[in-house]
């Protein structure tokens, strides 16, 4: 409906309740982000192999228990690299683990190719904080 705002979408591939989110992955946000331009995602997944409390399922589908990016979320990453942002997901009730969470986010980004890397990392924020691309 409002087409130019720009909607940030939390958790890219975190699914807490599979049985409610049976439409939900890949295929689905890469959909998503082909038909809707304004649309993007942050990577702030949880820890890999957590699992959520509320169900016991681990609901980071976006890497393997050992915290390698899974191939078909890669992909998506990789095509729709201007879409993502990385995200730490810190509140005043876990501010402590602020290092942990960014050195993880590192992690997941260096498997990715530098200019995704890049994008994820700062750029795609720098665009939508001032609205130009980042440029040295």
């Amino acid at each position: 409906t409002y087409q130019n705002a720009k909607v940030i979408w939390a958790h890219v591939g975190q699914i807490r309740y599979p049985q409610k989110q049976t439409k939900y992955g890949p295929s689905y946000v890469d959909r998503l982000l082909t038909e809707h331009s304004n649309i993007f995602f942050d990577i702030a997944v949880a820890r890999p192999g957590a699992k959520y409390p509320g169900s016991s399922y681990v609901h980071n589908t976006v890497q393997n228990w050992n915290g390698r990016v899974k191939p078909e979320w890669k992909d998506i990453f990789e095509k729709h690299s201007g879409r993502f942002l990385t995200g730490s997901d810190i509140g005043p009730d876990r501010a402590d683990t602020f290092p942990e969470v960014i050195e993880r986010r590192r992690e997941l980004l260096s498997q990715l190719s530098k200019s995704t890397y890049e994008k994820i990392a700062f750029q795609n924020a720098w665009y939508l904080i001032v609205g130009r691309q980042w440029s040295i």
